[in-house]
């Protein structure tokens, strides 16, 4: 039976005839193209979540005297209940990531030009 499908189909692998097409099939006429409210909306989200983790910040800094570590600080707000925006808890890099939004006013994207490795 296999011998009869190569004499019929000889420019066709065995492994396209097997293959099933992968992830969905009408993805060009579900996908949403325009996703510019959706992202207008989940920065508005961020901003607000920033705002108050930054407030939360700023009184810890008053209360402590300043000079602890982002990380320290994700510790006690996350033992008083502090999450991310999506329900996890804080770490310091994400303290120190919100503390850069608000301050710019947006979080900058990183610099995509990679620096010389200097090391050799």
């Amino acid at each position: 039976m296999l011998l009869h499908v190569f004499v019929e189909y000889p420019d066709i692998s065995l492994i396209q005839m097997t293959q099933k097409k992968r992830g969905n099939p009408r993805l060009d006429e579900v996908r949403n193209n325009d996703v510019t409210a959706a992202n207008l909306e989940r920065a508005r989200l961020t901003d607000e979540h920033a705002e108050t983790i930054v407030k939360a910040v700023i009184e810890l800094q008053n209360v402590t005297g300043g000079g602890m570590s982002y990380g320290r600080y994700a510790k006690l707000l996350n033992g008083q209940g502090y999450r991310t925006r999506r329900g996890k808890f804080l770490t310091g890099r994400q303290i120190s990531r919100i503390m850069k939004r608000y301050t710019s006013g947006k979080a900058k994207p990183r610099n995509p030009v990679r620096r010389p490795n200097l090391r050799g």
